[in-house]
């Protein structure tokens, strides 16, 4: 999918920025895919030979230093992430991102450098919840309850009072992001 008009002029959405430490997680519904881009290096700006891709997600989420934050905020899929970006399209049956679908990102942990000089390596986590599947509330899926979507279940390490003031997807994701976590 290329850039629209509208996604160039506006200057897209502010990028995610993880901690240095776990846990972290993104939820958010997938408006724009772009192209695999080329990673330049930081240091002089020449192409790596690795790629990247950038996933724009509405989220719940909003910033005081931003001027009318609308939740807008752009992914960059790369390194380990696209490992469990790829897992989770592979488990819901999708070759790629769509526009609709709802993605789940958390970084879950880290690992100590292969090197010294590196910096430990981030890991991460992810569930997606297809398009079709999130406009219709699972009914393709097995849900027969014709226009009916039901409420997933609370998971309980989340406070009943942060359950409550979720949306709907955000709600089917955390519920789908806590199923798939080992147990502790």
């Amino acid at each position: 999918m290329t850039q629209s008009i509208s996604g160039f002029f506006s200057g897209g959405a502010k990028g995610i920025t993880w901690p240095d430490e776990p846990p972290a997680s993104v939820t958010g519904t997938i408006e724009q895919v772009f192209p695999p881009e080329e990673i330049l290096d930081p240091k002089d700006s020449k192409p790596t030979g690795k790629y990247q891709v950038r996933i724009m997600l509405q989220t719940d989420l909003r910033s005081d230093d931003i001027d009318d934050d609308d939740g807008r905020r752009t992914l960059y899929v790369k390194s380990w992430m696209r490992g469990a970006v790829a897992e989770a399209l592979r488990k819901a049956g999708v070759k790629e991102p769509e526009i609709g679908g709802i993605l789940t990102v958390t970084f879950d942990h880290t690992e100590p450098p292969e090197r010294a000089g590196l910096s430990k390596s981030k890991h991460f986590t992810a569930t997606y919840v297809p398009a079709a599947s999130a406009a219709t509330g699972q009914f393709f899926n097995g849900n027969d309850s014709v226009g009916v979507t039901s409420e997933p279940q609370r998971p309980a390490s989340i406070d009943a009072k942060a359950w409550a003031e979720m949306d709907a997807s955000t709600k089917a994701a955390v519920a789908t992001t806590m199923s798939n976590l080992p147990p502790f």
